[in-house]
Parts: structure tokens; sequence; C-alpha cells
């Protein structure tokens, strides 16, 4: 393989979750007392994470301040949605529990094979996620730790993709004069931003027009697409 270094991404790349967060929104507001549908909550849960505006001001959203601002966020979604305040915000101190329970991820088949295959032929995994400061357990649970090199997490560093921040840690875990390659789902965030902070970009799982250097609809797929 040309790269010594694959970035992975996490959700919708090396996992699925069946739209964790609106979910896990709407069994924590169970769990608080309350109910609404799927379709009811949806159209409130867009747009409301560091990731979707990152900028600057997102910098101090490291830790325990990154789960208060998701948390007042979804406050207001359940609100706009028709949710009491009062039971709106209890509904979304509920919501990180939720989100922390393992099996709401699944692995996709080839996920560990791909892995395998690219530690084999010596490629470092280093995965660089836009998500919450507690992957790293998550990760440990699924039992990917022993296949990764490295991880950069937008929840410990402030940092969210598509801003070139993130990849510059990423390019600093692999080492000066390192090749690398960014896998993701996300045209946007995993595509033109590798792209904009200089690296080669692959989208997976989501065929679609974009400005990824390789496209393919399985990881294993991928990986044969660059070996060519």
């Amino acid at each position: 393989m040309k790269y010594d270094v694959v970035f992975w991404d996490f959700d919708g790349t090396l996992v699925y979750s069946h739209s964790l967060w609106t979910r896990g929104a709407l069994d924590a507001l169970r769990q608080a007392g309350g109910e609404l549908d799927y379709e009811q909550l949806r159209p409130f849960t867009r747009n409301i994470y560091p990731w979707d505006v990152p900028d600057p001001e997102y910098r101090p959203l490291q830790g325990q301040a990154w789960w208060d601002y998701v948390e007042q966020q979804f406050c207001a979604a359940y609100c706009r949605a028709g949710i009491g305040e009062d039971l709106a915000c209890r509904a979304a101190a509920g919501l990180r529990q939720q989100i922390l329970q393992v099996e709401k991820y699944h692995l996709f088949d080839d996920t560990i094979p791909a892995l395998q295959l690219c530690r084999a032929q010596g490629v470092r995994n280093i995965l660089l996620s836009n998500n919450y400061p507690e992957l790293e357990q998550i990760v440990e649970q699924l039992a990917l730790t022993p296949w990764l090199d490295g991880m950069v997490v937008s929840g410990q560093i402030g940092w969210d993709k598509p801003r070139p921040e993130i990849f510059a840690h990423g390019m600093a875990l692999a080492g000066p004069g390192a090749r690398c390659l960014m896998v993701g789902d996300n045209p946007v965030a995993d595509i033109q931003g590798a792209q904009g902070a200089g690296l080669d970009a692959a989208l997976v799982h989501r065929l679609q027009p974009s400005t990824a250097d390789y496209q393919a609809e399985t990881l294993l797929g991928l990986l044969e697409q660059i070996e060519e």
C-alpha cells in the first residue's frame, strides 16, 4: 500500500448506529417520563452538534464542557418539539448514559479485517473522529483498540472536522513525512476537510458525487483499490 497511515472516521465508517443521537434522545426522554416519536423529534436534532458549525468558538468544548453544550442543545430541541422545559432538561441530562451504551454500535462486517489488513502491511491505523470525549471507552469495548495506533477525538481537543486543526493533530501522530489517507463517509467533514489539509481522502459506504480520491462501498473494497 502506498500509505503509511490511514485515518479512520468512526460512526458511518467503522461502525453504524441507526440514528444514534435522535434515538438516544428519545430513550432519554422516555426514562425521564416523556414521550415523542422519531418524526416529532428528528427535525429539531439537526445542526445542533459542535461539528455542525465547526468554528473556533468551539475550541473550549473539551471534556465535561462538551457535554454541557450538547445537553443544552438537546434541552432546547426537546422544548421546540413541545416538551416542557423542566422535563426537557431532565431528559437531556440523561442523554450521555444513552449514547455510551456500547450495544447501540455495530461493526461493519469488514471493519476488523480491514484494520488487520492495514496492520499486516505495515500501515498504522489512527482513529480521527468528531465525537464525544469518552469515545475511547466505546472503541475499547468494541475490541477495536488492539488494531489502532492512536486516536484523535474532537471532544478531547476542541477542534472538529472539517477544520484543518484536527487533521494537524492526526498528522502530528503520524509523524514527519508520513503518507496519510483519510477514510470516512462524510463528503464535507472527511473528504473536503482532509483534502483542505493536504491529505488524500476516500469516501466509503456512500457512493455519490464528491471530490474523493477513492470511493468504495466497503472498506475491503477500498483497500483493494488502493493496492491496484
